[in-house]
């Protein structure tokens, strides 16, 4: 199907949980603390063929790695709580990447491979790799 299908797909996955997508298009670092806990960035970060057993004659499965980054608000007076929102928050996205229902009409398949939270000096980063396979057709 292609990077821009999958890219939208995964983009409506994240706005029906209410995010949009970043005007940042790799990194948090340049956001605005206005966009912390409402938006996100979304990346293609790799791909590979499927073994060739597995090949049809009209069609490859290409195995892709995407990363899906969050930022979360993070105060001195309330650290706690916006931790617990972002690993909230992490919970539903994670549910709703892995839900087929979610990508079954514009992947072959997609599991989210990894999550980390990391603490910056402005926020917390929430870090969602995910695992697509895509089918190209000739």
């Amino acid at each position: 199907m292609g990077y821009q299908t999958i890219k939208n797909g995964i983009i409506g996955i994240m706005q029906g949980l209410g995010y949009q997508e970043s005007n940042e298009a790799w990194n948090m670092q340049n956001a605005s603390a206005n966009e912390y806990g409402n938006t996100f960035i979304l990346k293609a970060l790799a791909g590979e063929i499927n073994d060739t057993s597995e090949q049809l004659a009209d069609r490859f499965y290409d195995n892709q790695t995407w990363e899906l980054t969050v930022a979360f608000e993070q105060s001195s007076q309330n650290e706690s709580i916006n931790l617990d929102v972002a690993h909230t928050a992490k919970d539903a996205i994670l549910t709703k990447l892995d839900d087929p229902n979610s990508w079954l009409s514009f992947v072959r398949m997609m599991k989210y491979k990894t999550w980390k939270m990391e603490e910056t000096v402005a926020y917390f980063l929430l870090t969602v790799t995910i695992s697509v396979t895509d089918v190209y057709t000739y």
